[in-house]
């Protein structure tokens, strides 16, 4: 699978029910001189395992310029690329295309994600959730699981270090990663 949009990385959180990655490596090219340490090109490829009946995943995100190879046909500037064994599909926020093999035929699947509940949809849940002691399609447990994901592509390029990540321990398999996961305190000011 591939993500090269830089905001739709949810897209296959959300439809894979993706958790924690089991590896990350990240490469990237900074194009710019100064204290700015951001790529203005950047790739990650995440490992994550199986999840109930579902298969493990590869998926690889782009940054900036850099896409898959071959994504010119889909004539999608930002998107999401998923691959399966009998074609493609790729998406964004408003639409979707398949490109199946030959002699394939695509089988609906029931939608099992909430349609959003209006054009300020994160405000409305929220308030909603509030209302009726619910809970919102983008909760904490969701949220912190695709924010940790990100900023461990971001560790692996900072530390120039493709690693191995245990969720549980909060730990990589590489000490020079391991030092951009937490930060000494002052003294008398702790986290």
């Amino acid at each position: 699978m591939a993500d090269f949009g830089c905001h739709y990385m949810d897209l296959p959180f959300w439809a894979l029910e993706l958790g924690a990655p089991t590896s990350v490596a990240a490469k990237g090219e900074k194009a710019h001189d100064g204290d700015n340490e951001c790529p203005m090109k950047m790739q990650v490829e995440y490992k994550f395992p199986a999840r109930g009946g579902m298969a493990p995943v590869h998926l690889t995100w782009y940054h900036g310029s850099w896409m898959p190879e071959g994504a010119d046909v889909y004539k999608m500037r930002s998107a999401v690329l998923f691959e399966g064994t009998d074609g493609r599909l790729i998406a964004d926020y408003g639409t979707h295309k398949l490109f199946l093999q030959e002699g394939k035929t695509a089988v609906p699947v029931k939608p099992w994600i909430t349609d959003s509940i209006g054009h300020h949809k994160h405000h409305n849940e929220w308030l909603q959730a509030i209302r009726t002691n619910g809970t919102t399609s983008s909760n904490f447990e969701y949220a912190g699981n695709l924010t940790e994901a990100v900023l461990l592509g971001n560790v692996s390029y900072r530390s120039g270090k493709a690693f191995q990540w245990d969720a549980k321990a909060f730990k990589t398999d590489s000490p020079e990663a391991d030092a951009f996961l937490k930060r000494a305190y002052r003294t008398g000011w702790t986290l």
